[in-house]
């Protein structure tokens, strides 16, 4: 995941969002690999955040309001986004545990 403040590159879709990939980023951020922070895993799907990217101005994913995830689908997705953005917080503060 991507933040900027308040704000979380994600997909709206008709029934949920999405977050990106690595292969949505990879092309324009060759280091990706290397600076990504692991975060923690729900049902086998790996959450990393990331920081310092570029990406397209046109791409299907969008700077959105991080009250987006109040109402996520499916589920799990309300509660990676706000975990997140509070890993976000703690590695940009350069807090670890």
């Amino acid at each position: 995941m991507y933040y900027e403040g308040q704000s979380a590159l994600l997909k709206k879709r008709k029934d949920g969002i999405e977050f990106p990939r690595f292969r949505n980023l990879e092309r324009l951020n060759e280091e990706i690999y290397e600076e990504a922070v692991y975060l923690f895993t729900i049902d086998e799907e790996r959450f990393y955040l990331v920081q310092n990217i570029s990406r397209e101005r046109l791409s299907e994913f969008t700077m959105e309001n991080k009250e987006s995830f109040r109402y996520a689908e499916p589920q799990y997705l309300a509660f990676a986004g706000p975990s997140e953005c509070h890993g976000y917080v703690i590695v940009s503060a350069h807090i670890y545990a």
